[in-house]
Parts: C-alpha cells; structure tokens; sequence
C-alpha cells in the first residue's frame, strides 16, 4: 500500500519536472530567437561580409606563391580572370569578371536580406 502512493506522488512529480524542464526549453529558445539572436544580428553581418570579402581577395597570395599551379590546383576565379586578361583574351576576362561580380552581389543580397529579416537597415 505505501510503496504503491510512493511510486504514484514520484510519478506526478516526475511528468511535473518533464514539464518544467519543456517550458524553461522554450522559454530559452524564445529568448534566444527574440532577444539574443537580434542583438547580435549587426556583428553577425559584419563578420560574414567580411569573411566573403576576405575569401574573394586571396588573389595576390595564390598568384604570388603558387601562380595558380600545380596545374590549376589553386587556382580561383580571380586568377583565371587575371590569367585571360594577360593572355590578352579581353572577352573571356570580361565575362568572368561580370560573372564574379553577379555572384557576388547575390550573395552580398541574401546575406543581408536574411540578417535584416524583420528589421529596418541599421546606420
């Protein structure tokens, strides 16, 4: 008899711990969503456009220590287009760099789109 209303007021006290423990889930995932998230959208863009742009300048490192080899191991668009350019194939040079730089205007676009996301642009 004893034993039984001990499992039974564990029991309770367990499914009431269980639900304790979702609420205090949400309400961090909520703060995390709603308060923390938005503080740290502004360094967030800054540190992602920055990596963008640092990953499309390594130009003078790779041509500098590798000259795009061995074969074209290394190489990345820049130095193909520097290496139509001096070839003197203006067209194709031409090309690749409208190409890179739709590229990257649609990643800088949805990078901020997806940061500024229910929020006005901050100066």
């Amino acid at each position: 008899g004893n034993t039984a209303k001990k499992k039974e007021v564990k029991m309770r006290e367990n499914k009431a711990g269980k639900k304790a423990r979702r609420g205090r889930r949400k309400c961090t995932r909520k703060k995390f969503r709603y308060v923390t998230f938005p503080l740290l959208k502004p360094v967030l863009v800054s540190v992602t456009v920055l990596n963008v742009t640092y990953g499309f300048r390594v130009f003078d490192l790779i041509y500098s220590l590798t000259n795009g080899g061995p074969g074209n191991a290394t190489g990345v668009i820049n130095t193909a287009v520097y290496s139509e350019f001096s070839k003197g194939n203006y067209a194709m040079g031409t090309t690749l760099s409208s190409v890179l730089f739709l590229f990257i205007m649609s990643i800088s676009y949805f990078i901020l789109k997806f940061m500024n996301k229910g929020g006005e642009v901050e100066q």
